[in-house]
């Protein structure tokens, strides 16, 4: 298994348009990419006003290349332009 793990802050205030965001954006992915698995994890807890969000994204070594991870890194490197951090 593959792995790739994003970790990023943003606003306590933006929480829900982040979660819906990457919700939308991962559900894509897995529309593109059958077999990749998707998550959005955040901590419980506020620092200084700000939230920690852990995007992770695994697929079975059987089913990737360094190809696929490169396209899918593009299209996380595009989209995170878009997110509301702080």
């Amino acid at each position: 298994m593959r792995e790739l793990f994003i970790y990023y802050r943003s606003h306590e205030d933006h929480a829900a348009s982040v979660q819906a965001r990457v919700h939308e954006f991962q559900a894509a992915l897995r529309r593109a990419h059958p077999g990749l698995l998707a998550r959005l994890l955040r901590r419980p807890e506020v620092k200084n006003g700000l939230l920690t969000w852990m995007e992770t994204y695994s697929i079975d070594r059987s089913l990737s290349s360094r190809r696929f991870w490169i396209r899918v890194a593009g299209r996380l490197s595009r989209r995170s332009r878009s997110l509301p951090y702080r």
